[in-house]
């Protein structure tokens, strides 16, 4: 139920901005940015069709985590046992 207000709401929002119809030029601010959605979804189409290792990508990190054991003689947060920041030689 939450999922279809969540949807309505930005609908309602949009008609509100083309109904009734606002005097020139913001008549043409609710057009301009569907067709820069619908510019974006084609490109979005087109890169994954093309290239779609790209799209795989979205939202992943390049960097393979380390693990805290890896560093010898350092703890989790990559201070030594011996750093005065922790209070102890």
């Amino acid at each position: 139920m939450l999922a279809v207000v969540v949807a309505a709401v930005p609908l309602y929002v949009f008609y509100k901005n083309v109904y009734p119809v606002p005097d020139y030029p913001l008549n043409l601010m609710p057009w301009i940015f569907l067709g820069l959605v619908a510019l974006g979804m084609a490109w979005y189409t087109v890169l994954r069709l093309r290239e779609p290792e790209i799209v795989e990508e979205v939202g992943t990190f390049e960097e393979q985590p380390v693990a805290p054991h890896a560093v010898e003689g350092r703890h989790a947060t990559g201070t030594t046992p011996d750093d005065p920041l922790l209070g102890r030689r």
